[in-house]
């Protein structure tokens, strides 16, 4: 099991096998009247398996903390990430198994279903599965890096053209959890309190991701554009730029235009022109950034990722994009 940083509610004391005082059998005594006799009986311990949550997520080293990480939750990922699947589990049955399995939220439009009611495949290490177990040893997080494909090249090319030609350019994932081979009494998912499932008499899974408040998102696979926008403005650099004119008019009057509105006299004897200023909104640095943002615009809308070189009047170097974005070239 990989090691997560510590954090408070990874706080947990869990009773640990080798402790004698937890080997000693336990007794209370029971008594309903003072005439009853009184029974010493061996104290019977509730086994509870508390499935909190699941969810995918990317791994983060903790800043100045060597190997120590904490995985950040993700609402999307495209097909073929490599991303982790992060269970958190509390109780410490003597027996029972976490098995967690993926699949593809239906949608009326059976052309917009990717898997057609099928377990999605996944990678692990590079072999293909359709579910994931673990062993319940007292740990409180399980988690695995899987990399959202099938293994067969060919099966995994006609996934990304399937999902790229959906209407939405998109699908969505729940996660089955599932408690089996247990001897624990009591299974509850989500929380104690959010509904009980008797491992006896109940289900013994729930399905999470699956509300419209936390659904993970599936996109096709597509190329990071990167979109240079100019350098903006910089001090003695502010690339091309068109000027307001101030010049001398035929009635001995002032006038102002711009390059495009300047009358062929003045053209012809550029001394009528006084002065001149920039056009605030006739230079580079804002015409291509508004073309850039609008392409950007278009290209998010058919499901590519983009990034900018700046978002504002200043260039902003774009490796810092890219580490901020925690988006890999």
């Amino acid at each position: 099991m990989e090691k997560e940083a510590t954090s408070p509610d990874n706080k947990q004391s869990q009773p640990n096998q080798s402790d004698k005082s937890v080997l000693q059998p336990q007794t209370d005594s029971y008594s309903v009247n003072p005439n009853q006799i009184v029974y010493d009986m061996v104290h019977q311990d509730d086994f509870i398996i508390n499935v909190a949550d699941v969810y995918f997520a990317r791994k983060v080293l903790v800043l100045n903390k060597k190997d120590e990480y904490v995985y950040v939750k993700l609402n999307q990922a495209s097909l073929g990430d490599k991303i982790y699947l992060v269970a958190k589990c509390y109780g410490t049955p003597r027996k029972g198994k976490l098995v967690l399995s993926l699949r593809e939220i239906e949608n009326t439009d059976t052309t917009q279903n990717l898997y057609s009611n099928n377990p999605v495949p996944f990678l692990v290490n590079g072999e293909e599965k359709t579910e994931m177990e673990y062993t319940l040893d007292g740990s409180i997080t399980y988690a695995k890096e899987i990399e959202l494909r099938p293994k067969d090249d060919k099966k995994y090319q006609e996934l990304q053209e399937k999902l790229k030609n959906t209407k939405t350019k998109n699908t969505f994932l729940f996660v089955r959890a599932k408690i089996k081979e247990t001897t624990a009494i009591r299974v509850t998912f989500k929380s104690f309190f959010a509904g009980e499932f008797d491992a006896v008499k109940g289900s013994r899974y729930y399905d999470f991701l699956n509300e419209e408040k936390n659904l993970f998102e599936v996109k096709p696979k597509l190329p990071l554009i990167i979109i240079d926008a100019g350098h903006g403005y910089e001090k003695g650099s502010t690339g091309a730029v068109s000027y307001i004119y101030t010049y001398k008019s035929k009635d001995n009057k002032t006038s102002t235009s711009n390059v495009e509105d300047l009358p062929q006299y003045v053209i012809d004897d550029l001394s009528l022109i006084i002065s001149t200023k920039e056009d605030p909104d006739r230079n580079e640095k804002f015409l291509v950034y508004d073309v850039s943002i609008k392409l950007k615009k278009l290209l998010e809308e058919l499901g590519y990722s983009v990034l900018l070189t700046r978002e504002d009047d200043h260039y902003r170097v774009m490796m810092m994009k890219i580490h901020e974005k925690n988006v890999s070239i």
